[in-house]
């Protein structure tokens, strides 16, 4: 009769142990969880920001560049400050670096827009310096494009890697 109480206390004994270490796992996993998170800020905002930006770029580069006034028509308007918002938020510091490069090439490629303008070529003609010039800035621009897809590209690696239980 003792031996069978002893076996009792032994196995109440095992099973309290078993569900603390049950319960302190599931709370670690959850805090690790609930860290991840806000590593990652607004997961789903990040993304489409960042999709949204890289598709951007990909056009831009693959038109040879962009005048100012893509940039301010409505799917482009505040894209650059849509990535600085949502960059804000991530407290992952590999993560909000490649967005920051990401925002900072959007910038810079929109800084880079030649006005639109009507030019007249005429034959025998030197090309106009303004024209030069405006080639010259797009060409850059699409420098700052392929840069600036790098980054989301390397964002949106990142942020699968923080997603990862």
């Amino acid at each position: 009769s003792d031996s069978a109480a002893a076996a009792a206390d032994w196995i109440a004994g095992a099973a309290l142990v078993l569900s603390v270490y049950a319960v302190v796992r599931g709370e670690m996993r959850s805090n690790a969880d609930k860290r991840r998170r806000r590593k990652i800020g607004p997961a789903d905002e990040v993304r489409n920001a960042a999709t949204e930006l890289r598709q951007s770029f990909v056009a831009m580069a693959s038109e040879g560049g962009w005048h100012v006034d893509r940039f301010l028509d409505e799917e482009h308007k505040g894209m650059g400050q849509r990535m600085a918002d949502v960059r804000g938020r991530v407290e992952d510091v590999t993560l909000s670096g490649h967005l920051e490069v990401a925002e900072r090439e959007w910038n810079t490629a929109f800084g880079l827009a030649p006005p639109v303008r009507v030019t007249v070529v005429q034959l025998g003609l030197p090309p106009d310096p303004e024209v030069l010039r405006d080639e010259a800035r797009l060409a850059q621009q699409v420098a700052a494009a392929d840069t600036g897809r790098e980054a989301c590209d390397a964002a949106l690696l990142r942020l699968n890697e923080l997603e990862r239980p």
